[in-house]
């Protein structure tokens, strides 16, 4: 590690810190491997590769329990797959990003992320589960109209799953 971070201050290989955030993550250091990303997603924001070492932070960030790391991360990731129109992410980043959210009690700003996520094209499953997670936050914010129309969404879906079956019992919620 000690041989790559030298070369990773020289500008011809400043790119080798990805090598670096992998030796990192690697060696389960989450600590270098959350310095590390912090200076890629400076240095190298616009730069697709960064999409990895993202997912790799908030995989970091849920088994460390750290939301606000979760919400950083995921913002990133969820603005450079807007930038480049490629979700390799989604919608698990958006699912992440919303709970996380949704702990913090910041409902308004997790509504957002899943409205934002239902433009996307979704799985019926995927989709349910959104609709769901905009249904539950529109009972959170006291908005049961709200709650009503993205749980009255998730029934008329045509598969069945277990996020429609949850809608429905948010639905007798809100009635």
């Amino acid at each position: 590690i000690e041989a790559l971070r030298s070369i990773v201050k020289t500008d011809k290989y400043k790119d080798t810190i990805y090598q670096l955030f992998e030796a990192y993550a690697m060696m389960q250091d989450s600590e270098g491997a959350i310095k590390t990303a912090k200076k890629i997603a400076d240095e190298f924001k616009d730069d697709f590769r960064s999409i990895e070492v993202y997912d790799k932070v908030i995989n970091i960030a849920k088994r460390d329990r750290n939301d606000l790391l979760i919400v950083d991360f995921a913002k990133k990731a969820i603005d450079l797959q807007k930038k480049r129109q490629s979700y390799p992410l989604s919608p698990k980043v958006e699912f992440d990003y919303i709970d996380s959210l949704k702990r913090l009690n910041k409902e308004d700003e997790a509504l957002k992320v899943v409205e934002n996520l239902l433009s996307l094209k979704l799985k019926d499953d995927q989709k349910a589960r959104a609709l769901y997670a905009a249904g539950e936050l529109g009972i959170k914010l006291n908005k049961p109209q709200l709650a009503k129309k993205y749980f009255g969404k998730c029934i008329k879906l045509k598969n069945d799953s277990s996020w429609k079956g949850l809608c429905k019992e948010g639905m007798n919620l809100v009635d």
